[in-house]
């Protein structure tokens, strides 16, 4: 029985049709294919056609689009009308060397037009959501630097005032006289204090 099912992940997740998973397609299933088939074969004329019917009638109301109203401006490198130009060049020149029966050429060409129609869909599709991702990305990471940098700034005055208080005084007293002026809590004051001197004595210990 025929269904509708979504596979693969992430970006590349897509919805495709399913005849096999439940006993396999009914008689009637498998007449509608056909026809579907004849159908697109009809329209399009070639295995070639059918396959790029979708890329084609993407592309054409872009420069139809372009042709009534006029470019504004140079082309523009990986717009929609640059896009749909290269697609539909790569495809017009591998149909015209399937009909020359040329395979090398027609291979060539063929996956070239295919690249750059998984590259239009991609950006049409995807683009967006990436540069937002990345806006919001940058601005995470700027948080983080700031966050850093501050906690920087209170680990050195920390210590700063620790070196001077365990001059006369054990350093939870000390951590917690920390904690009186302002510092943070004493107990994460003393576990940043003792780990502190044990990198001190790691160091010292390597050379």
């Amino acid at each position: 029985m025929r269904k509708q099912i979504t596979i693969g992940t992430g970006i590349t997740a897509r919805i495709v049709t399913d005849f096999f998973s439940d006993g396999g397609p009914t008689e009637a299933e498998l007449h509608e294919q056909f026809e579907e088939f004849r159908r697109a074969f009809a329209r399009n004329g070639s295995h070639f056609g059918i396959v790029t019917e979708s890329a084609r009638n993407r592309c054409e109301p872009i420069l139809l689009a372009v042709s009534k109203e006029g470019r504004k401006g140079p082309l523009v490198t990986d717009s929609e009308e640059a896009f749909a130009i290269a697609i539909t060049n790569w495809i017009r020149v591998a149909s015209d060397a399937i009909a020359e029966n040329n395979a090398e050429d027609a291979a060539r060409l063929a996956f070239q037009a295919g690249v750059q129609w998984g590259l239009a869909q991609m950006k049409w599709q995807w683009e967006s959501d990436a540069l937002r991702g990345e806006k919001v990305a940058k601005g995470l990471r700027e948080a983080a630097r700031q966050t850093n940098a501050a906690w920087v700034v209170q680990r050195e005055r920390r210590f700063a005032r620790m070196k001077q208080l365990v001059l006369n005084r054990r350093a939870e007293n000390a951590a917690r006289d920390c904690e009186a002026e302002g510092l943070g809590n004493w107990q994460g004051i003393l576990r940043q204090w003792n780990r502190h001197l044990a990198k001190l004595r790691e160091q010292n210990t390597d050379t």
